[in-house]
């Protein structure tokens, strides 16, 4: 790992600079990458200190003296995907830096480009034998990350991977979800299947629903040509709102790993369908570049899903997410159903909650009922919190960091196997075929005026 090539296709990219880069810096500053030699590629005339210095506002606590090591061991190659010469080129300059530093036949290709590129880049990476169909081991391997989405459709997503399988083994494509990278996502599975007061309650018996919230403040920014081919849901709930809903809803994996987590995660997909929704677009999104002057693509949704298994029987699951509204958060709600009341009076006005904090602060909070201080039988809510941004954060990587280092080990824990984005392709092509309507919502608001009808009918309120 230490003495690999990393080469990021696509680093003048949004994704690149606040992401990767800052992942790459991380990883640097705590001697993982300490030998290994980064290349980045994309088609704009530019230098190598030019794209480090566009990322640099988004580096956490940047130290100097690591920000010159990570110059220094970075190179820059401009390559257009259609010139092959470009990427004969490309090989030229990797294998100088392979014998140049004496690195091991180690190979790390990043590709943080537009999905229809995949293919394209793919073969033109195999034919200049950057790229190489291998059996990976501990000494030698190429490892190819896609970023989601991968594929905008069940069919598509077929096709785009058996151009891929022509020039990889399955075990060196990392499909990767970078939601599932965060710590404290991470965390979702160790907290329900270490702790027994959870795992015992998690059915239809006690559980009364599930929310999760990916509200977004901002807008689509400068993606317009890419966000209105996807929308909200092929962007959010084909993802990262699925895989989500997939970690709480799965059966025990037969261990925390990442291939028996992808197979508990696989069968779980399978059984989830799309009841009832609402669907928005923010008033202004027409105006955006590169949105189509008709386009009828949603940026808001509220989802309800029912999954088909005996677990969960009658519970209602609930995906909330879109553009512009009045804050990001990002969190899991799991709501427990009435006890019943022994109370006199002043009986609990709601149930007993799990919330599952992502953004702004990652942590869980435990909402139970008690008595208020005093005479009488009153009761009052009481959280039992656990902020782990403020125990952990300090030492935890960023998503990303974890990302690059975990596929340069060979871990499949934060890939998407490819039946499970089949399955969640699926269901986003279900959620198309009901036809739901779209609203117009103002910039600011928690969506259409519409959401509080669905609400209504599914007697839901949004903790």
């Amino acid at each position: 790992m230490k003495n690999s090539v990393i080469l990021i296709f696509g680093i003048t990219g949004d994704l690149a600079k606040r992401k990767i880069i800052p992942g790459l810096y991380r990883l640097l500053a705590n001697g993982k990458i300490e030998h290994a030699r980064i290349v980045g590629a994309a088609v704009e005339p530019t230098s190598a200190e030019q794209v480090l210095n566009a990322a640099k506002e988004f580096v956490v606590d940047l130290d100097p003296v690591i920000w010159q090591k990570l110059i220094n061991k970075f190179t820059y190659c401009k390559v257009d995907i259609n010139q092959t010469a470009d990427f004969i080129n490309l090989a030229k300059i990797i294998q100088l830096e392979r014998d140049t530093y004496q690195l091991a036949d180690q190979t790390l290709v990043y590709c943080a480009v537009f999905e229809l590129l995949y293919v394209k880049l793919t073969q033109q990476l195999a034919h200049a034998g950057i790229i190489k169909r291998m059996a990976n081991s501990a000494a030698s391997w190429c490892r190819v990350v896609y970023e989601k989405p991968f594929g905008h459709s069940y069919e598509s997503v077929y096709q785009l991977n058996q151009s891929i399988l022509n020039f990889l083994n399955e075990p060196q494509i990392y499909r990767v979800d970078h939601y599932l990278a965060k710590e404290i996502v991470g965390n979702i599975a160790f907290v329900r299947f270490t702790n027994r007061i959870f795992e015992s309650l998690w059915n239809y018996q006690n559980i009364d629903s599930v929310q999760i919230v990916l509200d977004e403040s901002i807008d689509i920014e400068n993606r317009g040509a890419y966000y209105d081919r996807y929308g909200v849901i092929k962007d959010m709930v084909q993802n990262h709102g699925l895989q989500l809903m997939a970690l709480i809803a799965m059966d025990a994996p037969k261990s925390l790993l990442g291939s028996d987590m992808q197979d508990a995660k696989s069968q779980i997909l399978k059984r989830i369908s799309c009841e009832d929704g609402v669907l928005g677009q923010y008033q202004g999104y027409l105006q955006q570049s590169g949105v189509a002057q008709n386009s009828q693509t949603p940026t808001f949704a509220a989802l309800k899903f029912a999954i088909n298994d005996h677990r969960w029987y009658g519970v209602p699951f609930y995906i909330r997410t879109g553009k512009v509204l009045p804050e990001k958060c990002t969190k899991i709600v799991v709501k427990f159903k009435d006890m019943h009341c022994l109370l006199s009076k002043n009986c609990p006005p709601s149930a007993n909650a799990l919330t599952i904090s992502i953004y702004p602060k990652g942590g869980f909070d435990l909402e139970i009922n008690a008595k208020k201080p005093g005479v009488g039988d009153e009761i009052m809510p009481v959280r039992m919190s656990c902020c782990y941004d403020c125990l952990f954060v300090p030492q935890a990587p960023n998503a990303y960091e974890n990302v690059i280092s975990e596929i340069m080990a060979g871990e499949t824990t934060f890939a998407v196997r490819i039946d499970e984005i089949e399955q969640a392709w699926q269901i986003s092509d279900q959620i198309d075929q009901l036809k739901l309507p779209l609203h117009q919502y103002a910039q600011g608001n928690l969506g259409p005026k519409e959401l509080a009808d669905f609400n209504q009918r599914n007697k839901l309120f949004w903790i």
